[in-house]
């Protein structure tokens, strides 16, 4: 018999990453062990997290006890989780009892940085009339439309010089400190983009900054490797990067796998 002092409901919603699981398992024989396991998967019991058993001495003296009891903290993945108890007596027969458990996913915050360069410090680098009006419409409808979804102190533009290298670098890395798991992050950038020589891959393309040389993006422009390791620092889930940029097919390479977004732009892109 397994007995919960927390949870007391076996079917719970919750927003909550973690589930703690309090009880005591009994036997009129003797509880050998208890299992927990999610969606069919074993917890790894951890020196700090993990199951603390706490024997009670039985009336008889003997080393078995009649009961234990338990201390659990489950973490959640977003969506459907079964959790199951099993307590096995000494005969090897076992008991389970079963809490089902759906994690709701947190609303969040609405995150914007808007990137607009028209004019670049190299006049060998062609001018785009419409790129700083693009970001600049991109950036009123954020803050001024009613069906923006983001609060106007969440929405930032950078545009003509202060987009540089430096600008944009320091924009991005504001967001890795501000946004959090469950907020929404998107970046719209209108400017060039470019391949350009690369000292040991040979190539790669490029954001282009305000002040980036066309003769040396490599040591003035933004390099895929560079952006992804500034997006990727960015560890919303939700996260959209919009190019509007010449070879913009260039950030092709950024997009994360479908499972576990562990490459590309990042966890989200």
């Amino acid at each position: 018999l397994i007995v919960l002092a927390q949870p007391q409901k076996s079917v719970i919603e919750t927003t909550d990453d973690t589930i703690k699981i309090v009880g005591t398992a009994g036997d009129d024989r003797s509880v050998e062990k208890v299992e927990f396991l999610v969606n069919g998967k074993s917890v790894k019991t951890l020196a700090t997290r993990g199951i603390s058993i706490v024997e009670r001495p039985s009336k008889s003296g003997t080393e078995k006890t009649p009961s234990y009891s338990f201390e659990q903290i489950i973490a959640l993945e977003i969506g459907e989780n079964e959790i199951r108890i099993v307590a096995t007596d000494d005969e090897g027969l076992s008991r389970p009892l079963v809490i089902k458990v759906t994690r709701q996913p947190e609303k969040g915050d609405v995150y914007v940085l808007v990137i607009g360069i028209s004019e670049y410090e190299d006049t060998n680098l062609p001018k785009l009339p419409y790129a700083e009006v693009d970001a600049q419409s991109i950036y009123d409808f954020y803050t001024q439309n009613q069906k923006s979804l983001a609060q106007p102190e969440n929405v930032t533009i950078i545009i003509g010089e202060k987009a540089d290298s430096r600008g944009i670098r320091r924009a991005l890395s504001a967001l890795s400190k501000k946004a959090k798991e469950f907020d929404t992050v998107i970046c719209y950038y209108a400017g060039h983009g470019d391949t350009g020589k690369h000292p040991t891959q040979g190539t790669q393309y490029y954001m282009i900054p305000q002040d980036a040389a066309k003769d040396d993006l490599f040591g003035t422009a933004i390099g895929v490797s560079d952006l992804q390791n500034l997006w990727g620092a960015v560890t919303s889930k939700r996260k959209v990067f919009i190019a509007d940029c010449c070879n913009s097919g260039g950030f092709t390479e950024l997009r994360g796998e479908k499972e576990g977004f562990e490459q590309g732009l990042g966890s989200g892109s």
